[in-house]
């Protein structure tokens, strides 16, 4: 029986359709993640349908075999599957380019090619005699190795012939930590770096790829060219699945809940209990909605079933995820991009594999492919950070919707201040509508100063430095908000008028005084700040306007003794930057937090005495 597949790759492209050879048939399933030829490269893809007949138009000997099938469980559920079609139907975009949006990228970018032995060329090793096959088969017993360094000792007509008969195969991404070990250690004809590398491999025995790369710059391509003679082997080691070391710390002790608490509690149960359903947690600041979600979440785990969790921003993770840690040890995974390509990976298999039954993560974890789903949760359900705004756009919290539908997964949407589009749907029925008017503990919401800027002078009204000198002398905390990076938006010339301009993008370029450049927050183009004016040749070059560097600059002159620390994506970049401010803060390292967007975003810091929103109106001015 013929078998003909469907296959999504991570480009810019339609689905592609391939033909299962016979030793492959049985084990191939929607979902599965494929090893194919395109262009003359060995691609990886997932399996997104499966079909006894060619597609229309094409016969059996127009379509190209699948090379090999990754080991393991499927990494996209076949309600994934629904997903990514709808999604890319609903944003007229082409089915690659969802796929390579959903799966983490140590699955999605192409990667070396690694073989291995199968269970059909085991027991052929066993039968064969001396000769080419036995020498690849006895290799490759040994550890999966790169095509690479196979075909340098090799013919590659034999590999292609093993490959044909199923007694290797490609092992597909796993993840793995790629090592190098010295096979020959030729002295001649080699280059300075080449004979360096070989030196300092010399009786080291397995080395890992990362320590050559602190070792040696440019390693990587000495080691391909020595890999390519024969001198090394590249292999890769399978890293053990494991839960993310983030510090938990003593389980927090468990309120008593609300009467409102307890009323949402109560329709999201019988919703749970029934299966789908999509529902508005409105509820004001400090009322408790986190609690909601982990009662939700506990119930969906006593059920069997497995829960999604998405949060507007990183740097919401850490403490989400340590909290869910507390309460539900052991079972919960952890996804965004701040995290390196292998832990995502390695995150992903935990998932996958079904020991990790709840997931915690920004927008992409939208698409992990969390079995028997039963919960998604949407916190923050309003802010404009679910918004996907490169290669394909989407917005998560839309989609969340509809793989709850495709699911049968109840979706609970929070929010203290909800998105207008989700108020309208709860007032129309669409979705049900769960209140939390009152915070916990009945405690009262904290007094709020609207101050007219326009009988003040500087960036910080009297009112506002007021507020800092009292709060710091009483060893409060306060946090500063500015939706704006840099020292100042843009550069002027004095003399002429002339705003210094991206040469890309047309915008103003934004000035940062740390680093004395000139930055487009757009296209990511910089140059160092001139001292003449390029239109005009004048001096008087000055910055107009004020972002978070410059604030920060204006607090620390205000309080000289005070711990002054930004928080925005120009010192924010990883998981550990996130973590190490985060910790400060709650351990009371930081007197006064200056940031973008990522300080404001539910964060619960019990010392937080004082928010200061400076140029409050400026986001009357920027799109939705």
């Amino acid at each position: 029986m013929e078998l003909f597949v469907e296959v999504g790759l991570p480009l810019a492209i339609p689905s592609l359709y391939y033909r299962v050879p016979l030793r492959l048939q049985g084990k191939v399933e929607v979902g599965k993640g494929v090893v194919v030829g395109l262009r003359g490269r060995r691609r990886w893809g997932v399996v997104l349908s499966l079909s006894s007949t060619p597609p229309p138009g094409l016969t059996r000997e127009d379509i190209k075999e699948v090379e090999g099938m990754e080991e393991g469980p499927p990494v996209v559920t076949p309600r994934g599957v629904e997903l990514l079609r709808w999604a890319a139907s609903h944003y007229l975009t082409t089915l690659g380019l969802v796929v390579k949006a959903a799966l983490p990228p140590g699955i999605a970018s192409r990667r070396r090619t690694i073989l291995e032995i199968t269970p059909r060329g085991e027991e052929a090793l066993r039968r064969l005699g001396e000769g080419g096959q036995r020498e690849v088969l006895q290799a490759l017993k040994r550890r999966p190795l790169s095509l690479k360094t196979l075909e340098a000792r090799f013919p590659p007509a034999l590999l292609e012939n093993l490959l044909k008969e199923g007694l290797i195969a490609p092992k597909g991404p796993s993840g793995g930590e790629p090592f190098v070990e010295l096979t020959h250690p030729l002295k001649g004809a080699l280059s300075p770096e080449e004979s360096r590398l070989v030196t300092f491999l010399e009786g080291r025995g397995e080395i890992p790829l990362r320590e050559l790369k602190k070792r040696f710059k440019g390693v990587k391509k000495a080691v391909d060219r020595l890999s390519a003679r024969g001198v090394l082997t590249i292999w890769e080691r399978d890293l053990p699945l494991s839960l993310p070391l983030v510090e938990i710390g003593p389980s927090q002790p468990i309120r008593r809940l609300t009467p409102w608490q307890e009323s949402a509690l109560r329709r999201l149960r019988q919703g749970l209990r029934e299966g789908g359903g999509a529902y508005l947690l409105f509820g004001v600041t400090g009322s408790g909605k986190t609690e909601v979600y982990l009662r939700a979440v506990e119930e969906t785990l006593a059920r069997g079933k497995g829960a999604l969790i998405l949060v507007p921003e990183i740097s919401l993770t850490p403490q989400l995820f340590t909290r869910f840690r507390q309460r539900i040890r052991g079972e919960v995974a952890l996804l965004h991009s701040a995290m390196t390509r292998r832990e995502r990976y390695e995150q992903w298999r935990l998932v996958a594999s079904g020991r990790a039954r709840v997931v915690i993560g920004a927008r992409s974890a939208l698409f992990a492919p969390v079995k028997d789903l039963g919960l998604i949760v949407v916190d923050e359900e309003h802010d404009p950070s679910y918004k996907q705004s490169e290669g394909f756009r989407y917005n998560a919290r839309d989609l969340a919707l509809v793989k709850g539908r495709l699911e049968g997964a109840t979706v609970i949407l929070g929010s203290a201040t909800p998105s207008i589009e989700s108020f309208h749907n709860a007032i129309k029925g669409k979705l049900s509508l769960l209140d939390l008017p009152k915070r916990v503990d009945d405690r009262p919401l904290p007094p709020v100063q609207v101050v007219d800027m326009r009988g003040q002078r500087g960036v910080l009204s009297g009112p506002l430095k007021d507020a800092l000198k009292e709060n710091f002398s009483r060893g409060g905390q306060a946090i500063l908000f500015l939706n704006r990076r840099g020292f100042a938006p843009f550069l002027i010339c004095r003399d002429c008028g002339t705003p210094l301009r991206c040469r890309h993008c047309s915008v103003t370029l934004t000035y940062h005084a740390s680093s004395e450049s000139l930055r487009c927050h757009y296209c990511g183009y910089s140059l160092k700040a001139p001292q003449l004016c390029p239109n005009c040749g004048g001096r008087r070059l000055v910055g107009l306007g004020f972002g978070t560097e410059r604030v920060a600059a204006e607090v620390s002159q205000l309080l000289p003794t005070a711990r002054v620390v930004r928080m925005d994506s120009d010192t924010v970049s990883t998981r550990r930057d996130y973590e190490r401010v985060l910790r400060g803060l709650a351990e009371g390292e930081i007197d006064v937090l200056v940031g973008t967007q990522m300080v404001v975003k539910g964060h619960d810091f019990p010392r937080i005495t004082l928010v200061g929103v400076v140029s409050a109106d400026t986001a009357l001015n920027l799109p939705d």
